[in-house]
């Protein structure tokens, strides 16, 4: 049993492959005690460091005693700048921390963090939860540290179900009994499915990658499937959560084709539903349907009645979040420096050689896009 008077220690175990057996049991005890964190299983993390999706540092444990109070899982962004895990459209600060001796664990934190030499900065990333905000500041102020904390402009869109579809709200079940019936209309063979069986979540991971690179990869840097150990790390992530029941994809098929899916997953004994990324057809399904509602519709009637109360609906703010009981929940971006001048110079530095190193996937993108739009007005002139 942890008793007050036992000490805070830290200690950083590097990524080097597999993990040692002891943070393995400090991960797997700690994920007993958070069960508010959407990143409890390790196995996540360890498929994405693997595969090198993200650049791999070391994992932060804070004890008290003997025992695990707080797992930070670290990447460095650059030789000046530290932050934690994110990976696919987490929403979530990726941590554990034990709720009984929170302070305690965040405190620990910023004692590391306080040992950094020279200009350092502590990137956290963005958190919607009021709690992690304050204890981050309280333990900055502890150990002198400068809290950076600021309100980013997309909030995340919590929506409530109730314990039955008959019991759902009624202008939420017109709503996507509407954007369903809109849809049949024009797709007469119309068909959503929510797949878990291992051969056709690859086929549908399959089209969510072409036709989420379809429409993002123009942006700078590219999407985040445009490199091939970006695709492998979420294709073996997903394909661990469905092969242990934690996940699922729902697919919109009509006229033969695949026209948008999305991917979900929850965690045993949450409450809690994510749904992540979602990839539709531009050109085969316009802009006046509602392809999300179809979707999301179609989880709640998945999921309804099986101890899901909440479904994440992510990022953005989008009008069509809030047609499912949705609530808006601003989030903070958590940042400290061990100077003000760190604060001043390192992000926009950071920034600046991240899309530096980027450029290049950006630079070759637009010479395809070019090239191949040449090629097609070619054809087209007969030229």
């Amino acid at each position: 049993m942890l008793t007050s008077a036992a000490t805070i220690t830290y200690e950083v175990i590097l990524w080097q492959g597999d993990l040692p057996s002891q943070l393995c049991a400090d991960w797997d005890y700690l994920a007993t005690r958070d069960t508010t964190s959407p990143f409890t299983h390790r196995a996540w993390l360890d498929i994405a460091y693997r595969h090198r999706a993200i650049a791999p540092w070391g994992v932060l444990v804070i004890r008290k005693g003997e025992h695990p109070i707080g797992l930070f899982p670290l990447r460095k962004i650059s030789p000046w700048t530290w932050g934690l895990v994110s990976w696919f459209g987490q929403s979530e600060l990726q941590l554990l921390v034990d709720p009984a001796w929170a302070m305690e664990a965040w405190t620990g934190l910023a004692q590391w963090f306080a040992t950094r030499p020279g200009l350092a900065y502590l990137s956290l990333g963005l958190s919607s939860d009021p709690a992690q905000a304050r204890y981050f500041s309280e333990a900055c102020a502890l150990v002198g540290l400068t809290p950076h904390i600021t309100e980013h402009a997309m909030p995340v869109v919590l929506s409530t179900l109730p314990d039955c579809w008959e019991a759902l709200d009624g202008k939420m079940r017109k709503r996507i009994l509407t954007a369903e019936r809109d849809l049949t209309r024009d797709y007469p063979d119309m068909m959503v499915e929510f797949v878990r069986e291992p051969v056709a979540c690859l086929r549908a991971l399959n089209e969510l990658i072409r036709l989420f690179r379809r429409r993002w990869d123009g942006e700078l840097g590219g999407s985040v499937f445009h490199q091939a150990c970006q695709q492998v790390a979420y294709h073996d992530a997903l394909m661990w959560a469905v092969t242990h029941g934690y996940g699922g994809i729902s697919v919109l098929r009509a006229a033969g084709r695949t026209l948008a899916v999305q991917t979900c997953y929850h965690l045993p004994g949450h409450d809690t539903l994510y749904g992540q990324l979602i990839a539709r057809d531009t050109e085969a399904l316009p802009n006046r349907y509602s392809p999300g509602v179809v979707l999301i519709g179609h989880m709640i009637r998945t999921y309804i009645g099986q101890g899901i109360h909440t479904i994440h609906l992510g990022a953005g703010a989008r009008s069509y979040k809030f047609l499912f009981n949705g609530q808006s929940h601003p989030r903070l971006n958590l940042a400290a420096s061990r100077v003000p001048l760190a604060a001043a110079l390192l992000p926009g530095l950071d920034r600046a050689l991240h899309l530096a190193q980027r450029a290049p996937i950006h630079a070759a993108y637009y010479a395809q896009h070019r090239l191949l739009h040449g090629t097609a007005q070619q054809r087209k002139t007969g030229k």
